[in-house]
């Protein structure tokens, strides 16, 4: 991370804040996680989520690193070729696709993973309209858990329609069925329920393929990412580690088919690449007491850091700014942010006193912020690039200008 008279400097040019993106933890938490997984079983592919963060310098690092692109909309299809991802690499996901997205996605030999009962009718006209086109699909899996909530996503595989669909598509000229898909988040994340989810794909894989299985088998993503102490210990379960999934994930593929010769076991992380790997910084512009509440106002929001409102405190540290003479409050004290909405909270009962111009710096914000953010109130703020050993400022994405917020508008001047 920059130093604080970096961050200070940065903080003036930029009054309503800007991100800072790690790449050098980002590419450590790949290696980590990939290795996780190495370690036991040797046919792996990361396909990282595009949807968690669009930043065309992850994006293309992933492809560098040699891992897939997971989109689930034809916007993110297109936005991968638009980054030099070959055909070949990009996992097509997500219930909505057209027939032109099949056509597509069939021409640059994309793998499409099946979620919807739909589609199979897509490809059947497809496959008879289209000789030329060969497609390579997956089927989406519905496995039920005890405990927990059923997917909507995907073919229940305990009901008909799901043997239906996998006698359907097989039997489809030009279109070859390579795999399964399973992307379902249990609602505690445990090791143990994606050791359940991995042996149940494993056994139904055997039950159509026979003992060597498919050519590939797909986990999804869902899985906790890197975090401090002071943000795991809000949660009420263990946070488990990537060693931890690597090894319950890998343990029915390897009884099975064996270390090497298996299917393609695919991992589509998303959040647990890059949620720790991004910084938010922005400025305390005033304080103030209101009733009994201390309360601190920023120059940013929680839609640039929490878009979904969690109400878990992200890990923050501030920085004394320079001037002696500004106003101070003492804690606990409630940080909010620019918005005009009354849950606009940054952070509550931060314990550290605060005074105007001094720096606040949140970490773990680098997960479906630069997504879900839209340009409410203010426009998007940079993200700036840090790399050990680097000292150029590189900026990643600049402001968003008014201008860019309004080109998709009809403006009457008259």
């Amino acid at each position: 991370m920059f130093d604080e008279k970096t961050l200070l400097t940065l903080a003036n040019e930029y009054p309503l804040g800007f991100y800072v993106c790690d790449l050098d933890a980002f590419d450590f938490n790949y290696h980590e996680f990939y290795s996780a997984f190495k370690r036991h079983y040797d046919n792996i592919k990361l396909a990282y989520s595009y949807k968690t963060n669009y930043l065309p310098a992850l994006c293309h690092r992933i492809n560098e690193l040699g891992g897939y692109a997971e989109v689930v909309s034809r916007m993110e299809y297109d936005f991968a070729l638009l980054l030099n991802v070959p055909g070949e690499g990009i996992v097509f996901n997500g219930p909505l696709k057209t027939r032109d997205d099949y056509i597509v996605a069939s021409r640059n030999r994309s793998l499409v993973n099946l979620s919807e009962i739909y589609e199979i009718d897509l490809l059947k006209d497809l496959s008879s309209e289209y000789k030329e086109l060969k497609h390579r699909v997956g089927i989406r899996c519905a496995i039920h858990l005890q405990g927990e909530n059923p997917s909507r996503f995907g073919f229940d595989v305990n009901s008909e329609k799901f043997q239906s669909a996998v006698t359907s598509i097989s039997s489809l000229p030009n279109v070859e069925l390579e795999g399964l898909h399973c992307h379902m988040i249990p609602a505690e994340r445990r090791p143990e329920d994606y050791h359940e989810i991995s042996s149940r794909l494993v056994e139904i894989s055997k039950q159509i393929w026979g003992k060597n299985g498919p050519s590939f088998l797909d986990m999804g993503g869902g899985f906790f990412s890197n975090m401090s102490d002071d943000l795991r210990r809000q949660f009420k379960i263990r946070i488990p580690t990537f060693s931890e999934y690597g090894s319950a994930i890998t343990e029915p593929f390897v009884s099975s088919f064996g270390r090497s010769g298996g299917p393609q076991l695919i991992l589509e992380p998303g959040l647990a690449l890059v949620a720790d790997t991004f910084y938010y910084v922005c400025k305390v512009v005033d304080v103030k007491r209101v009733a009994d509440k201390n309360i601190a106002l920023a120059s940013g929001s929680v839609y640039n850091i929490i878009p979904t409102k969690s109400p878990k405190n992200l890990p923050l540290k501030h920085i004394h700014s320079n001037n002696m003479s500004s106003i101070s409050i003492t804690p606990p004290i409630d940080i909010v942010g620019y918005t005009c909405m009354e849950d606009d909270y940054m952070y509550r009962g931060y314990n550290e006193s605060l005074k105007i111009n001094d720096l606040l710096v949140f970490g773990n914000v680098g997960a479906y912020t630069l997504v879900l953010k839209p340009p409410f109130i203010n426009g998007n703020v940079p993200v700036l690039a840090y790399r050990e050993k680097s000292d150029e400022k590189e900026i990643l994405r600049r402001e968003e200008t008014l201008e860019d917020m309004i080109r998709t508008y009809t403006i009457d001047s008259k």
